[in-house]
Parts: C-alpha cells; sequence; structure tokens
C-alpha cells in the first residue's frame, strides 16, 4: 500500500538567496503546470554575485516561464523575451527557437524577495 513507501530525506545545505545580482547557467528546463496552466521551469545554477563572492555558488533556482499555447509564440512573451536574452541575440535575428539551445547560457539575474519568495525578477545577457 502507499503506506509502506520509505523515503529518504535530503541533507543538502538549503542557503537562501538574498535579493541582489548574480551571474546565473541556465542548467535544465522542466516542462509542468501551475495555477495559471502550462509553464517550463528554468532551473538555473548561481555561478557568483557581482561583487564577485561565490558563497552561493552552484545553490539553484526555479524560474516559472508560461509555456506559449502555440509553437509560434508571441515575440513579447516571456519565454521569447528570456531567449533572446540567454542566446544574446537581437530579437530581429532571432527566427526559430529550440529550448536545447539555452541550456548551459549565461546571463545576469536580479533576484528580489516579497516575502518568503524568492522571484528572479529580470534577466539581462552576460558578456564574455
Amino acid at each position: 500500500s502507499i503506506l509502506d513507501c520509505n523515503f529518504t530525506i535530503s541533507k543538502s545545505d538549503f542557503k537562501p538567496v538574498p535579493p541582489g545580482k548574480y551571474l546565473m547557467e541556465l542548467k535544465g528546463i522542466d516542462n509542468d503546470s501551475g495555477q495559471y496552466g502550462p509553464r517550463f521551469n528554468f532551473v538555473f545554477v548561481i555561478i557568483r554575485h557581482e561583487d564577485g563572492s561565490t558563497a552561493l555558488q552552484n545553490s539553484e533556482l526555479t524560474a516559472f516561464v508560461p509555456r506559449p499555447k502555440s509553437n509560434r509564440p508571441r515575440r513579447d512573451c516571456k519565454l521569447v523575451r528570456w531567449a533572446v536574452v540567454l542566446l544574446n541575440q537581437q530579437l530581429e535575428n532571432l527566427d526559430s527557437l529550440k529550448l536545447l539551445d539555452l541550456i548551459g547560457k549565461k546571463c545576469w539575474a536580479e533576484i528580489t524577495q516579497e516575502g518568503k519568495t524568492i522571484h528572479i525578477a529580470n534577466i539581462s545577457p552576460f558578456i564574455n
């Protein structure tokens, strides 16, 4: 029965991420659905704070990105806006998009907090 299931509790160190600007890398994208419909979970890992601190390096943050209703999303939807930033491209030059092309890309992320909820409020290009 379901009552016979065993679970192992993770002992990983949870570190809250204080508000600020962080260099992050997109580690993965998961399919999900939430209160407002289908979405993607963009899973980022922190590389460093803008001041150079690596105290939170490898900490993960997930951002919810609404999934477009069709394969022809509006140019102003969050998925397209974030893809433009992650790919460091001009919107006019982006004709198609493969989610796989976003994995491993870096960006600067502005982290904010509302109550106990941490948000990736905005992302901007990372230029090597």
